[in-house]
């Protein structure tokens, strides 16, 4: 599964694969719409619609935090569309990371510039489960090519220790006969 890291979940090992960018979303009239990029400074007496869900939230507000900046937030929903019509509707801005759901017509997304915090997608899975040899080459590979995460992290130094601890599988030298499926882990 790939998702976002959750520390309440320890019997999940979670592999950082790939890194969201930060984006602030606003109307295509709005003055800092012709700004190249956007800074926590700059959003500073603004008023924001940010995401509920306490994980993500608590990203954003270590963006400003670091800055010693204190958010004005006027509106918050869990859902990315929900707050993307507010900003359509000029509730106010909205920081997020760049995904699909952050494109729409009636927004447009800047680069929101600061190197505090990043945002992490994780490949997830059960520390202890049993895999076919075709997941177990992709947690392999996942391991083998994970990020190193850099800024302020949920558990700093993952991709330093997850080198040293690989996957290893439920049945280490069981090999599996499924075609197309490579089974030498050098070969992955």
């Amino acid at each position: 599964m790939f998702c976002s890291y959750d520390a309440a979940q320890r019997d999940v090992r979670f592999v950082p694969v790939m890194e969201l960018p930060w984006v602030v979303a606003m109307r295509p009239d709005d003055p800092l719409a012709r700004e190249e990029t956007i800074t926590p400074e700059t959003l500073r007496n603004r008023e924001l619609v940010f995401n509920a869900e306490p994980i993500y939230s608590a990203l954003i507000r270590r963006i400003f935090d670091e800055r010693h900046i204190v958010p004005r937030v006027k509106a918050s929903a869990n859902e990315d569309a929900v707050l993307l019509n507010m900003v359509s509707q000029d509730v106010g801005l909205l920081i997020g990371s760049d995904h699909r759901q952050m494109h729409t017509a009636d927004t447009l997304l800047k680069p929101l510039k600061q190197d505090a915090v990043h945002r992490y997608i994780y490949m997830a899975y059960l520390k202890n489960g049993a895999y076919t040899s075709a997941v177990e080459q992709i947690i392999a590979f996942a391991e083998a090519h994970a990020l190193q995460e850099e800024g302020t992290q949920p558990r700093p130094g993952f991709a330093r220790r997850i080198a040293k601890q690989p996957h290893t599988p439920l049945n280490p030298g069981t090999k599996r006969n499924v075609p197309g499926f490579v089974h030498d882990r050098e070969k992955c």
